[in-house]
């Protein structure tokens, strides 16, 4: 069964100067490429385009320290074309970041052309990570198809080329904190061969892409490849596509990739045409998954409530949020290692009785140490600790243990009473909704329907929580807006550790318990400091991190403006407001006890009012 409707064809359409990035889109698939012509108000961005943006922004940045006195070229493709060529002849051999060059309808613009006596160099820098010098295949290929790209132009202009590198980072370098250019961070690496394949196969590539564009929509299926090397923004389009099977072999979790290439191999691609012999010698798991999306029945074990049941008291309910910087920002850090600079738990005793615990550090320097701290002080010596997809909270905490050798026996003490409730959801519940997924975004709708994070005013996932995280200590703030970036983290965060009290109740068939209050006083250094927050934004390492101007359109739906904070999250969640006179008493006693220290003299013989100047 194929996905496209055949024989549906449209106007031809002709593009005189064909970009790379859709030279991309064609490797990654046919489908994608014609859309991106075709059909481009089908596009969605994924959530994380930003995210990864912003890391490719700042490796940038990092890669134009270490050439010194090279140009930058700017504009649109005319200007920066004819720009480029000015620099070209005005100087004797450049450095340019970004010329734009367009030969044979092709339009091409390196990260980096040095321009020598012997031949040009071509770099391409990427956020990608590096081992001892090797990219990933996947990565190697497409920084190499923008290399031949650049080669395939550069050889029609007659401009000679001697060498062509890509700048990756090296994962396994730490940062000594003081090389501002990450010079040892991000590493050379040769790929001269694999360009000078890619630029001789460019003809050939060219004349298919617009050959693919030009014809009727290409008959295409959803596979593995929609996600290599990174997402197709298309997705979601193809998945709804009234052509598409309800349900594809697809719709097995990935970590079974395996059987679904043995059954794509077979010629079976909807999940109605897997003969029953072959599920059932299939996992236990994708017989579950088969069985309840072929019936729409959701799969449900009892067993589950035997879990909960023989969990004791207290329960920790616990959920880390940490950023992963391409370039790290503090001392002793490697690419993209992930810091820790938030937690929440939610503290179950018997009788049903819960509270809320929170930690969130936005001073701008490293939080793992003071986050591991208050993490033992709130954890206790007893009682399990329910993560969900506990391997992630489980690295934290062993790498906070290595990192901080007296306080690993605590921390390694926390790690062993981990509980991950997400092999309660695998061994134990499966609903067609989740497509394949055990997120807990994904189980959460099938689970608890009433239950949601289109209601929280900041973050909504941890993409988002990463990206305000950054915002609030990057950014020029004033107080509204940096407190409203505040609140909207401890939201999110509490509201990810009481999911985890739906999903245990729920799966055990019991009925969910009333929320707490959210911690009101969160543990870490969160409050807002004029001087600290200009400091922090005038950093030369922060500095990689700002962006060169907000974007006007994709504005996500936590940002908001100096002009509209957000409410509290105190204001938002209080139990029950205060009334104007409980507020008119409470500032009186203010008032009268601000007078009273100004004129009680302290321990050490002066005044409050002459120790707080």
């Amino acid at each position: 069964m194929t996905q496209r409707t055949q024989g549906r064809s449209r106007s031809a359409r002709v593009i005189p100067v064909i970009p790379v990035s859709l030279v991309e889109s064609l490797r990654q698939c046919e489908l994608r490429a014609w859309l991106e012509v075709n059909e481009p108000q089908s596009k969605e961005a994924p959530s994380d385009a930003q995210y990864w943006q912003l890391q490719a922004e700042a490796v940038n940045r990092a890669a134009r320290r270490q050439f010194v006195g090279a140009f930058t070229v700017h504009g649109d493709l005319t200007q920066a074309v004819a720009q480029t060529n000015e620099l070209l002849a005005k100087h004797d051999r450049p450095t340019l970041f970004e010329p734009a060059f367009v030969a044979g309808g092709l339009q091409v613009q390196p990260d980096v052309l040095e321009v020598r006596r012997t031949g040009s160099v071509v770099s391409e820098l990427t956020a990608s990570t590096s081992d001892r010098g090797l990219l990933e295949r996947d990565k190697l290929e497409r920084v190499a198809l923008r290399a031949g790209a650049s080669l395939h132009v550069l050889g029609l202009r007659r401009h000679k080329v001697s060498a062509v590198a890509a700048h990756a980072l090296d994962r396994e370098t730490v940062w000594d904190g003081k090389d501002p250019t990450y010079e040892g961070i991000l590493r050379r690496i040769d790929i001269t061969g694999d360009a000078i394949v890619e630029r001789d196969s460019m003809p050939e590539t060219l004349a298919h892409l617009r050959a693919v564009v030009a014809g009727p929509e290409p008959e295409t299926r959803m596979t593995r490849h929609c996600k290599k090397p990174f997402p197709c923004p298309f997705m979601e389009r193809c998945r709804n596509h009234p052509s598409r099977p309800a349900a594809t072999i697809y719709d097995i979790p990935g970590k079974h990739w395996r059987l679904q290439d043995e059954w794509a191999a077979m010629g079976w691609y909807d999940l109605e045409d897997v003969p029953a012999w072959a599920v059932k010698a299939a996992p236990k798991a994708v017989q579950r998954i088969v069985k309840a999306t072929l019936t729409g029945k959701p799969y449900r074990s009892a067993q589950a409530k035997k879990l909960l049941d023989a969990l004791p008291y207290p329960r920790y309910w616990f959920d880390f949020e940490a950023v992963a910087l391409a370039l790290p920002a503090w001392a002793n850090r490697r690419p993209y290692e992930q810091v820790p600079f938030q937690w929440s738990v939610h503290i179950e005793r018997r009788g049903g009785k819960f509270s809320h615990k929170a930690f969130l550090d936005l001073s701008g320097n490293d939080p793992a140490r003071a986050c591991a701290e208050a993490l033992i002080k709130t954890m206790g010596k007893r009682g399990p600790v329910l993560a969900y997809h506990a391997a992630y909270e489980s690295t934290r905490l062993k790498e906070m243990a290595e990192r901080f050798p007296d306080l690993a026996e605590a921390l390694l003490a926390i790690n062993a009473r981990l509980v991950d409730l997400e092999k309660w959801v695998h061994e134990y519940y499966y609903h067609p909704m989740m497509r394949g997924s055990y997120s807990i975004k994904k189980v959460l709708p099938a689970l608890a329907p009433d239950f949601t994070y289109d209601t929280l005013p900041g973050a909504r996932n941890g993409v988002d929580a990463q990206m305000a995280y950054l915002s609030s200590i990057t950014a020029g703030l004033n107080r509204p807006f940096f407190e409203s970036l505040r609140d909207g983290l401890l939201a999110y965060c509490a509201h990810d550790t009481w999911a985890m009290v739906q999903v245990a109740y729920r799966l055990a068939g019991r009925k969910p318990p009333v929320a707490p209050v959210p911690h009101r006083k969160p543990m870490g250094d969160n409050t807002f400091v004029a001087a600290r927050m200009t400091h922090a934004r005038t950093r030369n390492v922060w500095q990689l991190y700002e962006r060169d101007q907000p974007a006007a359109a994709a504005t996500p739906h936590w940002v908001v403006t100096d002009k509209t904070p957000m409410p509290s999250v105190r204001t938002r969640l209080a139990a029950k407001p205060a009334s104007r006179a409980s507020t008119a008493r409470k500032t009186a006693v203010k008032k009268a006890t601000r007078a009273k220290s100004t004129t009680a003299p302290s321990r050490r013989g002066k005044t409050s009012s002459s120790k707080r100047a």
